[in-house]
């Protein structure tokens, strides 16, 4: 197993996180390092003798120093008992790799501190080492939570160390920047330990706001969301999937009633669902207290690909689609493959097609790998997540390479509203795109070979029966008043070649000249 980054080891006295990690690191061939050990040897002090000298608020100085000084190179890393205390100590670990905490029985850990001749002055009481072990455990239970994956540390440490090593090889880790905002994304199977470990983290003190999307099977529903009411005052709300929700009138009733429930700038907000739920819980979250922060798990293909990634959202309006919104990303997205095992055919095709036109954008290898195998699978989503990231840290705000993100969409925008959002975004996409490649052909400089290979590879997403004749009349009329485009023409993103899209300015009648022919085919 290739790690990309590093695993931190967290849990209270005596759970065995240094035990583990030597295990692990030799097990990963990987570097291992204590940070007990580190701040020693920074400072000729142990732990102990540290924070009967100096107190807990400069020992926890220290530790966070010795923490930071670490090479950010993949290893195993064992922190201390209370380094999670530390809100600092935490971002610092997040944002270099996984958490991991380790859990064990009272018993078990006050047998292990009895056979162990370490100082721990924190357990001290009264000559009894382990005489506040129980009172510890409760005060920190939020602060060893605040992790992304919980595994037993029972049993010996060999299994203790394969357990971690099963759960933490299969997870990637991405960031992705809008200005001075980082988004972490954290990609895998089972990840619903992260979600109460993000809303740990982040500590929120007022009425976390939860916004499920209503097609999610109930079951996965409630494996993500059942703990949060008994950790933190919350209020829930189900949204109906797709476009629908996406309504001045719904994010009214939303935004009225996360406040009546007590909720503010100092809420999370945690949106889980498809594309158009995590729009409108995005929204919200930037309303709240001009500001409240978000938690997106995305349990689409479309919506892990694309629509959690990056910070825009947005509403529907009468004059068309997401033309009333604003950037607000989320501190964490949680990619959890296991969502995508109940979806339809239809829908996880319909999703495909935004990593798909993530290679035609940047990579042809992605392109033909979605046409070859017709399955998100870890390695291209984490693939059109890391080129969507690059794009969106080159140019947060869309005023210029972000527009390439646009590939096939002004087109299938028009599309689905001309449909009444009966027509599948993925659908509408990839008829866009089909439209662009002819356009691409005769006007960017795109080979015949390639726009035969992008026409003949999308047309397994195309939607069947296809939209009628008169929808892509109307959808004219509503490209017509994109926002990108004036009296002459607009500016779409086109295809000089896979993988190298570029902005083009075209005239109307281009357009039109490609767009009519195709929506008036019998095919």
């Amino acid at each position: 197993m290739e790690l990309r980054h590093q695993i931190f080891l967290s849990g209270p006295p005596g759970v065995g996180k240094t035990t583990v990690g030597t295990e692990l690191a030799a097990q990963l061939s990987l570097p291992f390092f204590d940070l007990d050990r580190c701040v020693h040897r920074e400072t000729g002090a142990t732990p102990a003798e540290l924070l009967s000298q100096h107190g807990e608020d400069e020992f926890r100085r220290m530790e966070l120093a010795a923490l930071e000084a670490l090479p950010r190179e993949p290893a195993i890393i064992a922190l201390g008992g209370g380094t999670l205390l530390s809100e600092s100590a935490r971002t610092e670990s997040r944002s270099r790799g996984l958490v991991v905490g380790l859990k064990a029985g009272l018993e078990t850990l006050e047998a292990r501190l009895a056979k162990d001749r370490t100082v721990r002055p924190l357990l001290a009481a009264e000559g009894a080492p382990i005489g506040r072990l129980s009172e510890l455990l409760q005060t920190r239970t939020r602060s060893y939570g605040a992790v992304d994956r919980t595994v037993s540390g029972e049993g010996a440490p060999t299994d203790v160390a394969n357990r971690v090593s099963e759960l933490a090889g299969p997870t990637r880790i991405r960031r992705c920047r809008l200005g001075e905002h980082s988004s972490r994304v954290l990609m895998g199977r089972g990840l619903e330990d992260a979600l109460l470990g993000s809303l740990s983290h982040q500590s929120p003190s007022r009425t976390v706001v939860v916004l499920a999307d209503a097609g999610v099977p109930s079951s996965m529903r409630e494996r993500y969301l059942g703990r949060i009411p008994g950790a933190f005052e919350t209020w829930q709300h189900l949204l109906p999937g797709g476009e629908t929700c996406k309504t001045w009138s719904m994010l009214e009733e939303v935004v009225e009633g996360a406040l009546a429930a007590g909720a503010g700038r100092q809420s999370v907000v945690v949106g889980l669902g498809g594309g158009a739920v995590l729009d409108l819980a995005s929204l919200v979250a930037s309303l709240l207290g001009r500001g409240a922060r978000l938690v997106l798990v995305p349990t689409t293909v479309l919506a892990q690909a694309d629509a959690s990634i990056g910070g825009k959202c947005a509403i529907n309006t009468r004059a068309g689609r997401n033309l009333a919104g604003h950037f607000h990303p989320a501190e964490d997205v949680l990619v959890d493959l296991d969502f995508l095992e109940s979806l339809s055919a239809e829908e996880h095709r319909s999703g495909l097609v935004e990593i798909l036109k993530m290679g035609l954008i940047a990579d042809e290898a992605l392109f033909r790998r979605v046409i070859r195998d017709q399955r998100a699978e870890l390695d291209t989503l984490d693939r059109a997540i890391e080129l969507k990231a690059a794009i969106v840290e080159r140019d947060p705000f869309e005023s210029g390479d972000r527009m390439l993100l646009n590939l096939g969409h002004t087109l299938g925008h028009a599309l689905e509203t001309a449909s009444n959002y009966t027509l599948r975004h993925g659908s509408a996409v990839a008829l866009g795109l089909r439209a662009i490649a002819q356009l691409s052909r005769r006007t960017a400089g795109l080979s015949e070979a390639e726009e035969r290979e992008i026409t003949n590879g999308i047309q397994h997403f195309l939607p069947s029966p296809p939209p009628s004749t008169e929808t892509w009349g109307r959808a004219m009329s509503h490209l017509r008043q994109d926002k990108k485009g004036d009296l002459q023409g607009v500016e779409l993103i086109l295809l000089p070649k896979i993988g190298g899209a570029a902005r083009r300015r075209v005239s109307w009648s281009q357009v039109e000249g490609t767009w009519m022919p195709i929506g008036g085919s019998s095919e």
